[in-house]
């Protein structure tokens, strides 16, 4: 048996509940979630789930309905960030627009590829999309990380 330290909660039926003692975790005997199994707490916690999938869906979907010239949450979020801090340097600066520039072409390039398109058309409807959208929200996977998580990165394009 592993003995742990902390404050035990104690009465006539024995011990219920265990608080560490950097007070960030309780943990609750067998016999507590038996109970709480028995008043439908897992099934609570389930529907509970479900509404929050149902509605982070729906949010979604409503994010996908915005028109191209508006600007998500994150975007001005990171245009408000960007008057707070000082710009960087002017060679910092062409390095990024270099970057930003050969990525349009990759990404262009790999469109191109999928779509059977002219990699010049594909081009201009990236810079199409992109114009007015100083940040491009992006998702990675991530090895080791849960299926629906992943790395978000800002780039600028």
């Amino acid at each position: 048996m592993v003995k742990r330290w902390g404050w035990r909660h104690r009465d006539s039926a024995g011990s219920y509940f265990n608080v560490s003692t950097s007070k960030q975790r309780a943990d609750v005997s067998d016999k507590i979630w038996e109970k709480l199994k028995e008043a439908g707490m897992v099934k609570a916690i389930g529907t509970l789930s479900g509404r929050y999938t149902a509605e982070r869906n729906r949010m979604r979907a409503e994010e996908d309905q915005k028109g191209p010239e508006e600007k998500r949450p994150s975007e001005e979020a990171m245009e408000e960030t960007a008057k707070a801090i000082r710009p960087p340097a002017p060679e910092v600066q062409q390095r990024q627009e270099e970057r930003g520039e050969e990525q349009i072409k990759k990404v262009a390039e790999k469109r191109a590829v999928e779509t059977g398109q002219p990699v010049a058309r594909v081009e201009e409807q990236l810079r199409l999309e992109l114009k007015g959208h100083r940040y491009k929200l992006a998702h990675e996977n991530v090895p080791g990380a849960r299926p629906s998580s992943g790395c978000i990165s800002w780039e600028a394009p």
